[in-house]
């Protein structure tokens, strides 16, 4: 392996570990994807108003490096956290290609560090300032620069012990995490940021030198048949759904998965509201579980008014929140109070540096990871309305700015977005994608070289029942767009909009199936009606008809689980049957 290589490896690595995080084999390739996170939820609130970390530009450099290289793969257009430390180094580079600060006790290595950095983060953009760091380097070492070497080859040979020593296999993870184990915080930084950042690196570089296996592409399941026009019993498969999940309660009343091996407050909150569910008078142990559960999940209330174990702060503080209210205890409403008041403060706004110029302006993410989307955000919006906000609320009204810049609708939506030098631009077929510039249906090339997000199903019910939370109107050209997309691609047979990827991958358009049935199902009680009309001019009673699907695929046993795809944790029969029985009680509304 040649060294020039280790970035792409590592972003390569980092993304397959972000996008099969339930599949991933080994528990330790999956640990580093969680550390990362957590070290840069960490760092981030180390920044200086001057945009450094640590007040140094080797401190700052090392941060960006360990940002861009990190699963999430940060760049400058991500928010004020790259942006100003990105503009700081920028303001300490020298004529002489140096780049320090007087903090900076070895210029050398603060102008390596600085090199790796812009390099991972846009190197077209800053190819002279690259370049000329990487001489001062050379003749500072007296080492020579090849022709279209990288700065990671420079580093290794004119700085061999800047970057963290990783080693490929099973020792060399074993030895690898045992470093990360010393001095860890329990917010998952260490002693300082200049620490922190060193061990996001090594993190990184693990993750880059230790890829999980790649999953062999099997042939897509087709679906059970079913007949739209039957009448489905759904309170009959709500209620043997929720008798399966009281059958995988733990002992102490929780839930998890195979995946978490062991009770997850999140899946726990996600079957607590299930439960809650139960049509008609809830039989005595089927209420008992209920407040079992929901009590674990009040119990894991911390005093910010967050409600998790610990990472996906947002997901299951919105989870819970909902478990909460669904109880009707009036004993609750503190902790649902402060939990609404988490939440608005995860929101993307003016109190953490952003502006409404900014893409991610009133954007929610993971809570452990510093960029919004669109399915975290529709999870706050839910515990948000949950809570008692209406479409006048600040936080609503902050919603819908990043909402319009989710769809693909350039009339209402200009944002431009380049990373890597490609440009990102809305499209016009009015559905909604994961985030500003990105889709995980992946993305449309024209002819003039910059790309458009594509449209999907779970995203663009995302959108509809957004626009139906901040009070926008059925005949405004946003929300008439987003419902055209949905009657365009109606569809109970898989989540439309992952045609192009399901060329390559069979099973792409299954994935998150079960996400998508509760999605659709929430944004068209939210609109209203029960009928939707296809462009072909054929009527669908979509309540009687997604019923009729979900009653096809639910097993003799009342469970469901996603056959075609593992993908965000729908493999897992506990998640995906309580997904399931939400769904079947929104069509009852």
């Amino acid at each position: 392996m040649t060294l020039h290589l280790v970035p792409r490896r590592a972003a390569l690595a980092a993304l397959a570990l972000a996008l099969s995080a339930f599949l991933a084999p080994a528990a330790a390739s999956q640990d580093l994807r969680t550390r990362a996170n957590r070290a840069v939820h960490a760092l981030r609130a180390e920044q200086r108003p001057d945009g450094s970390y640590g007040g140094t530009v080797s401190t700052t450099a090392a941060t960006l490096y360990g940002f861009a290289r990190c699963a999430r793969e940060y760049r400058e257009a991500d928010g004020p956290f790259m942006a100003r430390a990105v503009e700081f180094l920028l303001k300490c580079a020298r004529d002489d290609g140096s780049i320090s600060a007087a903090g900076d006790a070895d210029k050398t290595a603060s102008t390596m560090w600085a090199a790796l950095a812009l390099h991972a983060l846009d190197k077209k953009k800053h190819e002279a300032k690259i370049r000329a760091a990487m001489d001062y380097v050379a003749k500072a070492s007296g080492k020579s620069v090849a022709a279209g070497a990288s700065p990671e080859e420079l580093a290794f040979q004119a700085t061999p012990d800047l970057l963290p020593s990783a080693s490929p296999g099973e020792d060399g993870m074993k030895e690898g995490v045992a470093a990360l184990d010393q001095g860890v915080r329990p917010d998952g930084g260490y002693a300082d940021a200049a620490t922190t950042a060193k061990r996001l690196v090594l993190m990184n570089r693990l993750a880059a030198l230790n890829p999980p296996p790649k999953t062999e592409e099997r042939p897509a399941v087709a679906l059970p048949p079913f007949d739209p026009a039957a009448k489905a019993d759904v309170d009959a498969a709500m209620k043997k759904a929720i008798q399966f999940l009281l059958s995988r309660r733990m002992p102490t009343g929780g839930f998890g998965s195979a995946a978490t091996k062991g009770q997850d407050l999140g899946i726990t909150a996600l079957a607590a509201q299930a439960l809650w569910c139960w049509p008609g008078e809830m039989p005595a142990d089927v209420r008992d579980a209920a407040k079992k559960a929901t009590e674990i999940v009040f119990a894991g209330a911390r005093p910010d008014g967050s409600i998790h174990g610990g990472g996906l702060e947002n997901y299951t503080t919105s989870a819970s929140l909902g478990a909460l209210v669904r109880s009707g205890d009036a004993r609750y409403k503190p902790a649902i109070e402060k939990a609404r008041a988490f939440l608005e403060k995860l929101q993307g706004d003016e109190s953490e540096g952003y502006s409404k110029s900014d893409w991610a302006y009133g954007g929610f993410g993971y809570g452990d990871e510093e960029r919004p989307d669109l399915s975290n955000t529709q999870f706050a919006m839910d515990a948000l309305k949950l809570a008692g906000a209406a479409p006048d609320d600040p936080a609503i009204r902050r919603a819908l700015i990043f909402l319009e810049r989710c769809q693909n609708r350039s009339e209402s939506n200009h944002v431009e977005i380049s990373r890597d030098g490609v440009t990102a631009v809305a499209g016009n077929d009015g559905g909604g994608v994961y985030y500003p510039g990105n889709s995980k249906a992946g993305m449309e090339k024209l002819p003039d070289g910059k790309v458009v997000p594509r449209s999907y199903g779970s995203m663009t019910y995302a959108l509809l029942k957004g626009f139906v939370f901040a009070g926008v109107p059925k005949d405004d050209p946003r929300m008439k767009d987003a419902l055209a997309w949905c009657r365009a691609h109606y569809t109970l047979d898989r989540v439309p909009g992952y045609e192009e990827m399901a060329k390559a991958s069979p099973r792409a358009a299954y994935q998150g199936l079960f996400y998508y049935f509760l999605t659709m199902a929430n944004a068209l009680s939210a609109y209203g009606g029960d009928v939707i009309e296809t462009p072909d001019g054929k009527k669908h009673n979509w309540r009687e008809e997604l019923a009729s699907r979900l009653v096809s695929l639910q097993r003799p046993d009342g469970s469901f689980v996603n056959e075609n795809s593992a993908r965000w944790y729908e493999g897992d029969d506990v998640l995906a049957t309580s997904y399931a029985v939400l769904t079947l009680a929104a069509l009852k509304k």
